[in-house]
């Protein structure tokens, strides 16, 4: 938006002060412009003004307003734009700005003003540099330089009101609230190549939507983002860590307890086949959950996302709070949705076009008993293994099983893989009441 904006002023601007400075009896005057429309590349201004003050030192005073200005990416106007200079040089190759103001109404985001520089030849070279500015509540600076198709921007905001500053984001309904604080570099260096790095920080962030299937309160949230765009694949890296507040995602509520919930994902976007590819995903809540695994997904344009290849390498899970977290929400509604838990489970598998392939377990100490009394495990141990087209075997010892009045004493089980499924690789003898039931098979 600042690149086409940029550019949008510079046409107008550089135009009339080109034709201005080629007729030879201008001196000392002034010039005025008014046109009901300009459109250009993929925007449109209305009701433009362009006011030109030359001396005879080619010094000059020079104002842009539109009342409006259509913009790729936005889907509302920017209203009332000015653009102001004055005593600056103004030449037939270039234009030196070093006072310039800046003051424009965003939508969502408000009123925008800032002080900064503006430095243009008419082969191309641009450097847009602001200061002092003011938006959303708070401050912002930015730097804009770019010459034959070749751009950089690099900006800065602190203390910016949320509710403002997201607004375009938060859909029919909902509201932000909160401050952020950014820094942002974007360079393009020609087609089909980019690179991307911006820091975002949030304090007290909150969001509310009409369904109430999403909400946050009191986030305190810091993000790095990574990227690049090469022969028309992006490629990005992911670090977000939330370390305060509630954030509730139907049917998850999530609040990071002394350690903060960590977040990072690397991978690829493919838009040619519509493949996103994560080479690498972490999630990590110390007092409950640890992921690590990949993912290859297909995204067509139309349809359900289809799952390629998903390898998860480590999951973890701390009972009883991976229970009561991310378990038990997803449960509700089953007999399963009220236990004590107690114990560690970790795992690995992988998933080959929506099916199972792979799965290790391992279970240390495993407690689970329904509240109501109907059933109860405790103390599993073991390991459990399968593969698809394998021959693995596993082992599970539990100290008891009860099941409403039935309860077993201590017992144990070896499995073996057999044509896809497990069974019994050794009779098993479970202590019953006052004897004991055998299991051959």
């Amino acid at each position: 938006m600042i690149r086409t904006l940029a550019s949008w002023t510079l046409a107008v601007l550089g135009g009339l002060a080109l034709w201005a400075l080629h007729v030879p009896a201008v001196g000392d005057g002034r010039i005025e412009l008014a046109l009901d429309e300009v459109v250009g590349d993929g925007w449109r201004a209305e009701a433009v003004q362009v006011v030109l003050e030359l001396d005879d030192h080619s010094q000059a005073k020079w104002s842009v307003s539109a009342s409006r200005v259509d913009l790729p990416g936005l889907a509302e106007p920017v209203r009332d734009l000015h653009l102001k200079c004055t005593g600056q040089g103004l030449h037939s190759d270039r234009l030196d700005c070093s006072g310039l103001q800046l003051a424009l109404v965003i939508p969502g985001l408000g009123s925008v003003v800032a002080q900064g520089s503006l430095h243009w030849t008419r082969g191309g070279s641009t450097v847009l540099v602001l200061r002092q500015g003011r938006a959303a509540g708070g401050r912002f600076g930015l730097e804009l330089r770019g010459s034959a198709g070749a751009w950089e921007l690099v900006a800065r905001g602190r203390d910016l009101d949320a509710a403002r500053a997201l607004a375009p984001f938060a859909g029919k309904g909902g509201e932000f609230a909160g401050r952020l604080g950014f820094r942002l570099r974007v360079a393009l260096a020609g087609p089909g190549s980019a690179e991307l790095s911006a820091h975002l920080t949030a304090a007290d962030l909150g969001f509310t939507e009409p369904a109430g299937l999403h909400e946050a309160q009191g986030l305190g949230m810091e993000a790095d983002i990574e990227g690049r765009l090469v022969q028309g694949v992006w490629e990005a890296t992911l670090r977000l860590g939330l370390n305060r507040g509630v954030f509730y995602w139907d049917p998850w509520i999530l609040e990071p307890a002394g350690d903060p919930l960590r977040v990072e994902a690397s991978g690829a976007w493919r838009p040619a086949r519509r493949g996103l590819e994560l080479d690498r995903f972490w999630y990590r809540d110390a007092q409950a959950l640890e992921v690590q695994g990949s993912l290859r997904l297909h995204l067509p344009q139309r349809g359900t996302p289809q799952i390629e290849r998903l390898a998860i390498d480590r999951l973890q899970l701390r009972l009883p709070r991976a229970y009561e977290t991310y378990l038990r929400p997803a449960l509700i509604g089953t007999m399963l949705d009220d236990l004590e838990t107690g114990g560690r489970v970790q795992a690995r598998f992988q998933l080959q076009q929506g099916k199972l392939s792979m799965l290790e377990a391992v279970v240390g100490d495993l407690q689970a008993s329904d509240r109501m009394g109907r059933f109860a495990v405790q103390g599993l141990d073991g390991h459990l293994a399968w593969a698809r087209g394998g021959r693995r075997r596993s082992r599970l010892a539990v100290e008891g099983v009860s099941f409403y009045r039935l309860a077993t004493g201590a017992f144990g089980l070896d499995l073996v893989q057999r044509d896809g499924g497990l069974e019994l690789g050794a009779p098993v003898q479970i202590p019953v009441f006052d004897g004991r039931l055998d299991i051959q098979r």
